[in-house]
């Protein structure tokens, strides 16, 4: 099993543990944490809290309720973006 299969393996029995509710408290608790890191400039934490954060994204990605297509969003939002960015050169 190479390294990332584990990370995956790992997110599910995190998950499968915890459950829905626990977990989505604990995606708030490292949001705050990393908004705190933010505020603070701590670069060295942000890193871990973007990392605990993820952490947690990822269970919700594999795990959550309607396993919507997460990658697809983050393209269209990206895009959306992309185009108000080119609408304001227009």
């Amino acid at each position: 099993m190479n390294e990332y299969d584990k990370y995956l393996t790992n997110i599910d029995k995190i998950y499968n543990h915890y459950g829905y509710d626990p977990q989505l408290n604990k995606l708030v608790e490292e949001i705050g944490e990393l908004l705190i890191a933010i505020s603070k400039k701590d670069e060295v934490n942000m890193w871990e809290e973007m990392a605990d954060v993820e952490v947690l994204i990822d269970q919700f990605k594999r795990n959550g309720i309607g396993k919507f297509n997460f990658d697809e969003l983050k393209f269209q939002k990206a895009q959306r973006q992309v185009d108000r960015i080119e609408a304001e050169n227009d």
